[in-house]
């Protein structure tokens, strides 16, 4: 008996379930139907304890995603559900101490759910000049913007966006996700 393209997701995602990778189930509303433990491990060692308690099983993953991407992601999401053609995506997600580089593939298999893993493919420590934390120089009106991809921290009354560590571990509560020019440049056309 051939397997149903449900079986072989399902396999696929069992098949993670002890991977470093992050990786999650959506169902076509896109809403979350399972995390393997490497998104929980991921989250914990990157001081998102709070993604653990409020991205459960049910929660829309399009509130996880910052607000300038989701329109972004809801259509890849969709066109990968209406086709059936995979989406990648690269992009930067670095700590306070590594660059890191990670490899998003979503895909479906033809079946009501879609897997999505994250895979880190870099990382290193940072080989880039550390500008200090500087509530100063970084934060306007009481917001500081950092950049959701590369986590870069925007100057105050100049287009410079600096990559500041001390704004990483631990993350202020006044961030603003927002894209640097680099990064928008770079994901324009996905």
């Amino acid at each position: 008996m051939v397997p149903s393209p449900l079986d072989r997701m399902l396999a696929a995602f069992a098949a993670l379930e002890s991977s470093a990778d992050t990786a999650y189930l959506l169902s076509r509303d896109l809403r979350i139907v399972a995390t393997n433990a490497g998104w929980t491990t991921f989250a914990l060692a990157n001081g998102g304890g709070d993604v653990v308690e409020r991205w459960t099983i049910g929660s829309p993953i399009l509130e996880a995603i910052p607000a300038p991407l989701r329109a972004r992601f809801r259509r890849n999401f969709e066109t990968v559900f209406a086709s059936g053609e995979a989406w990648t995506l690269d992009y930067e997600c670095s700590s306070a101490n590594e660059h890191r580089e990670f490899h998003m593939l979503a895909e479906c298999a033809g079946g009501p759910l879609m897997l999505v893993t994250h895979s880190l493919r870099v990382a290193r420590p940072h080989a880039i000049e550390r500008h200090p934390a500087d509530d100063a120089t970084y934060i306007a009106g009481g917001v500081m913007r950092m950049c959701m991809y590369c986590r870069r921290v925007k100057r105050n009354e100049v287009e410079r966006w600096d990559w500041v560590p001390g704004y990483l571990d631990p993350m202020p509560s006044n961030v603003s996700h927002s894209l640097c020019p680099a990064c928008a440049e770079l994901h324009a056309n996905d």
